[in-house]
């Protein structure tokens, strides 16, 4: 039922130090710390380093982020890669290093095998907003893109294999299709009656102490995008960032409290941006 990097890097450290409450933890601790580290480095590719390590600050002091440092979710599988990848592909577009489309694709693997099918759905998205957002959807039918798609492959091979091996076809058709997107269709039997607001409702509270700055921060970007002018905003990663997985996840039959646990470094790096800009306005004591 459960993805296997969880398994995988929990038994490594098992093996190195030894079957421990600390150990167990260990593989979920250094990957909340690439995460924080992940997000400074996304945000530092459109803003400046103060923002960037606002956005860093916010996201590791939010309630989410303390609460995966001692309850180990294999959400923190999924987002920790998700985030290396979105950096490590949005400085490929940039630059066109080949090194940063590799550890990108092979990042992107590793979050399908932390949480399922939303590991690669919620990244190409954002990227596919990002392109048309830059007028760059050309950059798609680049022909290096294809050794992406390779090493993505390569990097699901291990897990795709075993699944194979273990239930046959229908053990590929359950973790790349059934048990993620089949809530959605139906196709899953899972479900707990969760209406479609619950994982908003969530959200409020686990990104707390920063949730009444990021609500005047999401207000203020939506606003920017109304008037069209992108002088005005830098990027469209942070908002459909926080957007989609919010949407896709809350169109689930079944949804639990962590599932919402992804967009909180897209939330940091929003609330950032603009909590830097109120730091040098008359407006922050007021907002505050």
């Amino acid at each position: 039922d459960k993805p296997p990097l969880i398994f995988w890097t929990t038994s490594f450290f098992f093996k190195l130090f030894g079957a421990s409450n600390l150990t167990y933890r260990l593989s979920s601790l250094i990957f909340i710390i690439i995460a924080i580290h992940s997000t400074y480095k996304l945000s530092y590719i459109f803003y400046s380093k103060r923002i960037s390590i606002f956005s860093g600050l916010i996201l590791s002091s939010s309630l989410t982020w303390i609460i995966m440092s001692g309850d180990v979710k294999t959400d923190i599988y999924m987002i920790s890669p998700m985030m290396l990848g979105l950096w490590q592909l949005i400085q490929y577009l940039k630059n066109k290093s080949n090194i940063n489309l590799i550890v990108g694709s092979i990042s992107i693997g590793f979050s399908m095998m932390g949480k399922g099918p939303l590991g690669l759905v919620i990244p190409v998205i954002i990227i596919f907003l990002h392109l048309i957002h830059k007028n760059e959807l050309n950059k798609i039918f680049d022909k290096a893109n294809l050794v992406g798609i390779l090493f993505l492959l390569l990097a699901l091979l291990p897990m795709s294999v075993g699944l194979y091996k273990q239930f046959g076809f229908n053990g590929i058709k359950f973790f790349y299709w059934t048990q993620s997107f089949g809530r959605i269709t139906g196709e899953s039997g899972w479900s707990n009656n969760t209406g479609p607001f619950y994982l908003f409702n969530v959200f409020l509270y686990s990104f707390l102490p920063w949730t009444f700055l990021f609500s005047e921060a999401f207000y203020h970007k939506l606003k920017m995008f109304m008037n069209f002018d992108k002088k005005d905003h830098k990027e469209l990663i942070s908002i459909s960032g926080f957007l989609i997985p919010l949407i896709l996840l809350s169109l689930s039959n079944y949804k639990l409290p962590h599932y919402i646990y992804c967009v909180m470094p897209f939330a940091s790096i929003l609330t950032a941006q603009r909590l830097e800009s109120l730091l040098f306005s008359n407006k922050f004591k007021t907002i505050f």
